[in-house]
């Protein structure tokens, strides 16, 4: 099964063949590709900070959605 997100740089998920978990990220602008390689017992606490990573993101996305209507308001 492919495991792999289309856009602004292909994200694909697969195993090497030494058993070890690699996060490849196509440079979108033609440059090396960025390789990830972790060890399976670690994919609990990266899910883990990934996923409180993902909390803090969308708490600041949308603290720039509030401060970019308060622009519009104001202008």
């Amino acid at each position: 099964m492919p495991r792999r997100l289309e856009g602004r740089g292909s994200i694909e998920v697969f195993v090497t063949k030494a058993g070890q978990i690699a996060i490849k990220q196509e440079d979108y602008l033609g440059n090396d590709d960025a390789i990830v390689i972790l060890d399976a017992n670690d994919v609990s606490v990266l899910v883990k900070w990934l996923q409180e990573a993902a909390v803090d993101a969308e708490q600041i996305r949308q603290m720039n959605a509030d401060a970019a209507l308060d622009d519009q308001i104001e202008a």
